[in-house]
Parts: C-alpha cells; structure tokens; sequence
C-alpha cells in the first residue's frame, strides 16, 4: 500500500466519530483521498470503519459515500461489507443502486444483498427494516 494512503487510513482509524459534528474531519479526510487519485485499495478499510461505527453520522448519504460512489471497484465491497457486518450505511448504498436504471439480473443481485441484511444475526433492528422497506420497494 502507498504510504500516503496508509497514512490516511491511519488519520481515519485514528478518529472516533461523536454525535453529529463528524462532518468536517469526513470532508477533509475525503479531500485527502481524492487528492491521492481516490485508490482503489481504501475502500475495503472504508467500509471496515463505517461497520466499526455502525450507528456514527456519515451524512445522508455524506462524504465517504460520495467518496466510495466515485469509484468502479466498490460494488464488491459493499456487498462484502452488509455480509460482514450490515450498516444503515450501507443499506442506504444498496437502495441508491437500485434507484438506477437496472438490468433484472443486477437488481435480483442486490435484492437478495439487502435479504442477506433484513436476516442478518449482528444487523440492527433499524438496518433490518430498512433491508425490508427498500426491497418492498423494488420488488
């Protein structure tokens, strides 16, 4: 891994959201990233932070949503991440892509992504309902 995105992800792990006054610190880490050309190698660590602090406030969607959104190589990871360790940020993800234009074959997909959240044993009580609305929703 590139030091300067090491040292990133370090000033990320590095910081421990509090209530609703994270988004300055995610803006600037956000800046930092693209300034680094967006690496493909910080999403996974992204995700890991967002499932550490599953209840933070990233926005609605936020900063390190438009950041991972930016990026080609995050479907798999986001997908790895609600398989993991479900978050309503990541639910909110999964519902963004199935409010675009889909083929049948990649909505089935992210159906049953958002089935592995409603049913997973650690998600939350919210994320499960959330799960359940956006596929009531897109069925």
């Amino acid at each position: 891994m590139d030091p300067e995105v090491a040292e990133a992800l370090a000033g990320l792990n590095a910081y421990v959201p509090n209530g609703t006054n994270n988004y300055e610190f995610f803006y600037e880490f956000t800046d930092w990233v693209e300034a680094l050309g967006n690496p493909v190698d910080i999403v996974e660590p992204i995700f890991r932070y967002i499932e550490k602090y599953p209840d933070a406030d990233y926005g609605a969607p936020g900063p390190l949503v438009h950041l991972l959104e930016s990026g080609k190589a995050y479907e798999a990871e986001l997908a790895a991440s609600i398989a993991r360790h479900p978050t309503g940020t990541a639910v909110l993800m999964v519902g963004r892509i199935l409010n675009s234009s889909l083929s049948y074959e990649r909505q089935d997909y992210w159906l049953k992504v958002l089935d592995v959240a409603r049913t997973h044993p650690i998600a939350s009580d919210f994320v499960r309902d959330r799960a359940a609305r956006f596929i009531l929703k897109n069925l």
